[in-house]
């Protein structure tokens, strides 16, 4: 049978002290972990998905005007991450910067910029600028002739070349 001694009563509060500092260093160090684990996961989803986006724009540029491709984006968070905005391309008459790019920012972090070159291809939205957020997406891209349009889309002065049209399905 166990007997309860003096000892006993003073080592088990310090026991408890000793747990608490051990967990209060454990937790922050984890909760950092995987904050730092779930926005490279999502980084890295969205990067694959903007892979596939830019295979299918590519792809219909270069068939010419009138060419649409529907594409499937499945943008979704890591367990404490997610993605606060993806813009893509611009609006009519923007700067080129702006309509040949991806610009996106995960969980607070770094604007990303991912751009189309080789060649540049200008993307716009008629309606407006042209966001997303997280879930499931489908986007419309559509190559269309500046000449048809009547519209001078990425203000170059002539209306002579082909820009890429996105627009959300769902």
């Amino acid at each position: 049978m166990k007997r309860i001694d003096s000892r006993g009563i003073e080592g088990f509060p310090l026991q408890l002290l000793i747990m608490f500092i051990v967990v209060a260093m454990v937790v922050p160090m984890s909760w950092n972990y995987l904050e730092v684990y779930s926005v490279q996961q999502t980084q890295q989803t969205i990067d694959t998905q903007l892979d596939y986006l830019e295979a299918a724009v590519r792809d219909v540029y270069s068939m010419g005007p009138g060419n649409v491709r529907v594409v499937e984006m499945e943008l979704k968070g890591g367990l404490v991450s997610g993605l606060d905005y993806m813009y893509i391309g611009g609006t009519p008459n923007d700067v080129w910067s702006n309509l040949s790019s991806f610009r996106y920012r995960v969980h607070g972090g770094v604007e990303q910029y991912f751009m189309i070159t080789n060649p540049n291809i200008a993307m716009v939205n008629m309606t407006g600028m042209f966001e997303l957020s997280n879930g499931l997406r489908m986007i419309e891209v559509r190559t269309v002739d500046e000449y048809t349009l009547g519209k001078d889309i990425d203000g170059d002065g002539a209306m002579y070349s082909w820009v890429v049209e996105v627009g959300l399905v769902y």
